[in-house]
């Protein structure tokens, strides 16, 4: 985020009001979680970030975590355990669109939460449910916690790819130059 701060022409911080919340707190996290080689991949994303604060999809970012963290990553690791069965539940359940499938999804991970990975999809299924943005933080940063358990990471560039607008906001000359130094070298 503070390369982000830095290409947007913002005061040096990793809180970028540019950025939507939902997204700097999934991406601190990430980025946090994250060996050094897979951390470099993340580059290409930094520029599409800026312009996400105030886009009106902040409260669909936060299902959608909440759905990938309940339905698919969760279950993944569940299944790595051997817990097929909890895993089969998750994943059969109605996509986290909204506060009522959100409630939804809660009830029947709470049916599974003997399972470790369950709990991270319980506790961003619920703080989705409340649609609140004080609890944006948290939806996103225990699905970026449940994508990180998966160690499989292509799953965090499939859901950023799907999170975050196709292309970069058109930036200022210099502001630009300092996007193509970050963003196109990639190591």
């Amino acid at each position: 985020m503070e390369w982000v701060s830095y290409i947007a022409g913002e005061d040096h911080s990793d809180a970028p009001v540019c950025v939507d919340p939902v997204l700097r707190y999934f991406g601190i996290v990430i980025n946090d979680s994250m060996p050094n080689d897979e951390r470099q991949k993340l580059r290409p994303y930094l520029a599409r970030m800026i312009g996400t604060a105030n886009d009106g999809l902040s409260e669909w970012r936060m299902f959608r975590l909440a759905d990938l963290a309940c339905r698919e990553w969760a279950p993944t690791v569940l299944e790595a355990t051997g817990l097929i069965e909890q895993a089969a539940k998750l994943r059969a359940l109605a996509p986290v669109v909204d506060k009522e499938t959100a409630y939804a999804a809660t009830a029947a991970d709470a049916a599974a939460e003997a399972a470790y990975a369950a709990a991270f999809a319980y506790a961003a299924t619920a703080a989705a449910a409340t649609a609140a943005a004080a609890y944006a933080r948290n939806a996103a940063n225990t699905a970026a916690e449940a994508a990180a358990v998966n160690a499989n990471w292509s799953h965090v560039y499939r859901a950023l790819d799907e999170l975050l607008p196709t292309e970069p906001v058109m930036l200022p000359a210099d502001q630009a130059k300092r996007a193509v130094e970050v963003c196109e070298a990639v190591c």
